[in-house]
């Protein structure tokens, strides 16, 4: 029985089971589409990964995972708590590192430009003669 299913920003599909947290990659399930024969290749959390398990109820059901802007999932109630953060190049501080390396880029390429004018007089005076033919 499948008590709930969610999608990650990982392309994984988590259900909660009667066994389990089970967690299955969209990929193996597009190939068992394509053929039935695939067999598909699934990750399991149990009772001995700390995983709670519970009978669940039709009759009070509650959702118990949500998906957050930032691809954690949370996991709450009182048979699991815990969330599985994203991947590290999804993270906040990784897009911030990729913004500084190419303005760093930026810079070294701007301070090349006038070290090249400085080293090379005739390099100078053409990008001396651009700049004021420029509008």
């Amino acid at each position: 029985m499948i008590h709930w299913s969610i999608e990650d920003t990982d392309r994984s599909l988590w259900l909660y089971t009667a066994c389990g947290l089970v967690r299955i990659a969209l990929t193996e399930l597009e190939g068992w589409i394509a053929d039935p024969h695939h067999r598909v290749a699934t990750s399991l959390l149990d009772a001995a990964d700390g995983v709670g398990l519970r009978a669940v109820s039709a009759s009070k059901y509650s959702p118990t995972v949500a998906r957050s802007t930032d691809g954690k999932l949370w996991f709450v109630g009182d048979f699991l708590d815990f969330d599985i953060s994203p991947a590290w190049y999804q993270t906040n501080g990784f897009r911030a590192a990729g913004v500084a390396a190419f303005l760093l880029v930026l810079w070294a390429l701007y301070r090349l430009r006038f070290h090249q004018a400085d080293l090379y007089p005739e390099v100078g005076q053409r990008l001396r003669m651009l700049s004021f033919h420029l509008p």
